[in-house]
């Protein structure tokens, strides 16, 4: 009949496929085995295997944490930050500046003292003093406070060492403190550094000048 004959060929091209096809020279042997391979189940990837040791660093990096938090790691705080050398004026501040962190989450607006920038007075300091400002968070959103043109002493405990920032972030509901001294003439800005919170008016402006103690 015709046709018989490829079908006969397509027979013995099937018996060819089932066959062990005799593999190169010096290729005949098995592959090694990983060293993972014993403990993969039927069906696992190189993902796993890649997972796997993921897992065995983490637990070699909760060994080396020391105390540990969620999960095993130490979790960083601030009190964990220290200069790396002792700051040059240890003067205690002249006077405390409270700066509320304000704002409403429905309306979603954010300010200081409850007022935005356009309605508030700038914070005057003398070219000088050393002032002591304190963040009281009011809101539930971390707000990262920057202070333009001067250092930011972060009160964490640390006394002569504790560590100059530029950035202070303050979490929900926190109290946290920073010692300024005013050393750099101008007018400068102090903002919540997530934009859209300072563009609603979470912003002030500092005016450090030269002037008379009795001004």
């Amino acid at each position: 009949m015709p046709g018989m004959g490829g079908m006969n060929r397509m027979g013995r091209m099937a018996g060819m496929s089932r066959a062990a096809v005799p593999s190169p020279a010096g290729q005949d042997k098995p592959p090694m085995k990983s060293p993972m391979s014993g403990r993969m189940g039927k069906g696992e990837t190189r993902g796993a295997q890649m997972r796997v040791h993921a897992v065995g660093a983490a637990s070699r990096v909760r060994k080396m944490a020391g105390r540990s938090g969620p999960g095993g790691y130490k979790k960083l705080t601030y009190a964990d930050l220290r200069g790396l050398r002792p700051n040059v004026d240890r003067r205690k501040p002249s006077r405390v500046i409270v700066l509320r962190l304000t704002g409403n989450m429905e309306r979603y607006f954010w300010t200081i003292n409850n007022r935005k920038y356009s309605d508030a007075k700038a914070i005057k300091l003398r070219f000088g003093e050393r002032v002591r400002i304190r963040f009281v968070n009011e809101t539930m959103m971390a707000h990262p406070m920057h202070l333009h043109g001067m250092w930011s002493e972060l009160r964490n405990g640390n006394g002569r060492f504790n560590p100059k920032k530029h950035t202070i972030s303050v979490g929900p509901g926190q109290i946290i403190e920073i010692d300024v001294t005013a050393d750099a003439v101008g007018q400068w800005a102090f903002h919540c550094h997530l934009l859209f919170h300072m563009e609603t008016g979470m912003f002030r402006k500092v005016v450090v000048a030269q002037v008379a103690k009795s001004e």
